[in-house]
């Protein structure tokens, strides 16, 4: 027999184990690049974010959401109104969430939370990838690598309120997934499909495309084999296409549209420029970046490609694509492509080298395909050696320069409100020659939310003043308000400040102080900076309640020294005193007055810290995998090389 009735568990085991291995690799390289992506974004927030709200930010959610939510008023229908021409539930859902959460307005917070969204958003892409190229899993992870990990989108990255775009993205991809994949319309998949298409009506104006998207390649199907058409293509684009239409109607301004005044060639021109991303070029360059798509619809309509799950899916992304290009195109005209868009674009560029893959590996008659391999392989080397490096370099030249100049902007407007809060200057709320973008298009409207009290308590400490203190007890002959520093010791990172180093006898002064605060009544917890040499015996600082009965020491587990250090401490009581003691003749300390911040402090800010630990975590199980990868790959070559050796014995 060639085969005995035994071997037949073991080729079946075999075949089980190479597809959880095949699995397994790209679970592990999913994991892997989930930490690069958010690490990468973690380590600019890091370095550029500033606390300041930005633009719609201001009214979006200080002046509608937050207030009635915290006052007890809100409105459940808040929550489906229009912002523009968008309904971004998910996205008011997720804001109010973190409020509850963190207990203060933290943009910073909302930055991280995206950048976890554009994460799964990165590992959805490649995941999505690995099945359209099948065993092209490496191939797929560097490109999404370049697409994902390079913080193209920086307003996206800098602006916690952008996170509509990874939503919607996420909603997207799994629409097209399902329901492109699936076998026939109206089937079991195909229904499933629904459900994310729903949801994504949630995120953006744009959530309803997929719909278009599927609906425009059952037409495309329907006509490239008219020999397959079915009555369920039809009423799958039926359905499609009423949903479509009354999403649209959901999105329509209510009131009076604003007129948009440009010319049909103008946004023919827009459509163009936005589909010739990266490379540019007055629009023209739209020919080389969508050729991998213009050739994978030829190769269809003559019968060279079959129209299977893969291509299906490539050909619903591409037409997602093109369908957000011409409404960004219709809406706003835009020559140059703002950088909020670059995710669809990224979808785009990942579409593009799908149907690129596609074309070589071919699904055709292996009469067709032989004569494909070495033209094909390199026209997509040529492609992607000029789109990949056209996309490096407009990230070096275009979109670095350009976050840099965003976060100064963003850091401006930080400075601008605390101006006004702190000191009632206007001036850098208005629109003006020195000022031509303020935090908020209309001065009169900022200033009306800056003046609700509500708001003023989950600001962040970063934009105000910290509340003032009273002194109860001793003197400033022992520490001195804002004075009181060694003078090898860097500036206190805010105002007020205490210090017992103390002029003409130095670190030879002695005494205590207390002081009492009301504290904050949207979070228990303080961040509070100490220098010097505070210790747990004589120098200490010392949090009480009013009656002295509940006490909490704050103990530093190294001296400061000369370099303040942060510690954020939880407060359970309200009011509370602060009484500092320094009992040394040789040692000085000094702190800053408490200053709120969220719950959820610790937790971003050791995100914040990790972000390149991120990035190696994730580039060790990259290497891990691709390690044990050849290790395996060398066994395997070693036993085939052995069994062919015994044949010819």
């Amino acid at each position: 027999m060639k085969n005995s009735f035994t071997e037949f568990p073991s080729k079946c085991t075999r075949g089980t184990l190479a597809n959880w291995g095949g699995y397994r690799e790209i679970g592990l390289l999913s994991v892997a690049l989930f930490l690069i992506v958010f690490g990468v974004r973690l380590v600019w927030i890091q370095d550029m974010a500033s606390p300041a709200p930005f633009w719609d930010q201001w009214n979006a959610e200080g002046g509608i959401l937050y207030p009635p939510w915290v006052e007890g008023h809100f409105d459940w229908r808040t929550l489906f109104e229009q912002h523009n021409e968008h309904r971004i539930l998910f996205s008011r859902l997720i804001f109010l969430a973190l409020l509850d959460a963190h207990g203060i307005w933290d943009p910073i917070l909302q930055m991280v939370v995206s950048a976890g969204l554009h994460a799964l958003f990165g590992v959805l892409l490649f995941v999505l990838l690995c099945h359209l190229t099948q065993e092209a899993s490496r191939l797929s992870l560097v490109v999404v690598l370049g697409l994902a990990a390079l913080p193209m989108d920086y307003e996206n990255l800098l602006c916690g309120f952008q996170n509509s775009f990874p939503l919607m993205g996420l909603f997207g991809l799994a629409v097209i997934w399902v329901m492109a994949g699936a076998a026939r319309p109206l089937g079991v998949r195909w229904w499933s499909g629904w459900l994310p298409l729903v949801l994504g009506v949630g995120t953006m104006a744009g959530g309803f495309f997929p719909a278009l998207a599927v609906a425009g390649m059952l037409i495309v199907e329907a006509l490239a084999a008219p020999q397959r058409r079915t009555k369920a293509q039809v009423w799958g684009v039926g359905f499609l296409m009423l949903f479509a239409f009354a999403a649209l109607a959901f999105h329509l301004p209510g009131g009076k549209e604003a007129e948009i005044h440009h010319s049909w060639w103008d946004r023919l021109r827009g459509w163009f420029v936005f589909l010739s991303w990266p490379v540019g070029a007055g629009g023209w360059g739209w020919l080389l970046v969508q050729l991998p798509t213009v050739a994978g619809l030829v190769a269809i309509f003559r019968g060279r490609l079959v129209l299977d799950s893969r291509v299906r899916i490539a050909m619903a992304l591409s037409l997602w694509v093109a369908v957000h290009a011409l409404a960004i195109a219709y809406a706003r005209s835009e020559a140059v492509i703002t950088s909020r868009y670059f995710p669809i674009s990224v979808c785009g560029l990942a579409a593009n080298f799908a149907w690129a893959v596609l074309l070589v590996r071919g699904n055709a008659p292996e009469s067709d395909v032989v004569r494909r391999p070495v033209v094909m392989r390199g026209a997509l080397i040529a492609w992607s050696v000029v789109v990949f490096g056209t996309l490096l370099s407009d990230f070096l030249l275009v979109q670095m320069p350009a976050a840099r100049n965003f976060a100064r902007l963003k850091n401006q407007h930080t400075v601008s409100i605390r101006q006004y809060l702190s000191a009632g200057d206007d001036r850098g709320l208005y629109q003006s020659k020195d000022n031509p973008l303020p935090p908020l298009h209309d001065g009169d409207l900022l200033k009306k939310i800056l003046d609700s009290k509500t708001l003023l308590d989950l600001l962040p400490a970063d934009l105000k003043d910290a509340p003032p203190s009273q002194m109860v007890a001793g003197d400033e002959g022992a520490f001195v308000r804002n004075g009181g520093l060694d003078a090898r010791t860097g500036p206190a990172p805010h105002r007020p400040y205490w210090g017992s180093f103390l002029q003409p006898a130095g670190s030879a002064a002695t005494g205590e102080v207390s002081l009492e605060f009301a504290g904050t009544p949207s979070t228990q917890w303080v961040e509070i900076w100490m220098a010097g040499a505070p210790s747990p015996k004589g120098s200490s600082l010392e949090i009480q309640d009013l009656a002295g009965r509940r006490k909490i020491r704050l103990l530093p587990e190294e001296r400061p020294g000369d370099q303040w250090k942060r510690y954020l401490v939880r407060i359970p009581y309200r009011p509370y005193r602060i009484k500092a003691a320094d009992r040394f003749n040789d040692r000085w300390f000094a702190f800053t007055e408490p200053r709120a911040v969220g719950h959820l402090e610790r937790e971003k800010k050791w995100l914040l810290d990790n972000g390149m630990n991120f990035v190696l975590a994730g580039g060790g199980l990259l290497l891990l995998c691709f390690f044990v990868e050849g290790v395996l790959r060398l066994g395997v070559r070693s036993e085939t090389a052995g069994l062919t050796g015994g044949r010819r014995e």
